[in-house]
């Protein structure tokens, strides 16, 4: 199909119109409603009242249906999940400890492991795990002298401070 220019003038226009707008409707309902993106939303406004005390509490909950519909070691499919609970905690916001952060990291797992039908030796599933529940993280951190000094005192996962881009997700563990 050929567009003429003055065709292409009018949608490039009506794509930065609606890009503009879509960007102001986003930021005015962030600014208003700051858990209106979670799926249980603001809990009538007990989120929000934690939040200004300096409490978050966080979930996630991931699910994967993985099936070997051909080859491997035999035709099968799988369910697993995990839920990740998180708690962090702003200790000047709480109970006034300037520079004190707490942050508690639960994480329970559910499910069966393709890896046992499949035969991949590097692993099908990023969240595959024997299942019951774990402490993954609890600690403390104090800053001080305008953070230039940071102390962490407890249980600390180290590979938190490895980035991964969303869009290489597709080729880790393939």
């Amino acid at each position: 199909m050929i567009v003429s220019l003055p065709g292409r003038r009018f949608l490039v226009q009506a794509i930065v119109l609606a890009s503009t707008l879509a960007g102001s409707v986003e930021r005015g309902v962030a600014q208003t409603a700051p858990f209106s993106n979670t799926l249980t939303g603001d809990w009538g406004g007990v989120r929000s009242e934690l939040l200004s005390r300096g409490v978050l509490l966080e979930a996630l909950y991931t699910g994967e249906a993985v099936g070997n519909i051909s080859g491997g070691i035999r035709t099968k499919a799988t369910y697993l999940d995990d839920l990740d609970l998180k708690l962090t905690v702003n200790g000047q916001r709480l109970i006034g400890w300037s520079g004190a952060t707490l942050f508690v990291y639960g994480l329970s797992t559910h499910g069966g492991n393709p890896d046992d039908f499949v035969g991949d030796a590097q692993g099908v599933s990023s969240i595959a795990a024997p299942a019951g529940w774990r402490l993954f993280e609890a600690w403390i951190q104090q800053n001080a002298f305008e953070d230039r000094l940071s102390v962490l005192f407890g249980q600390y996962d180290l590979s938190s401070e490895f980035y991964t881009l969303q869009s290489s997700s597709l080729f880790l563990n393939s």
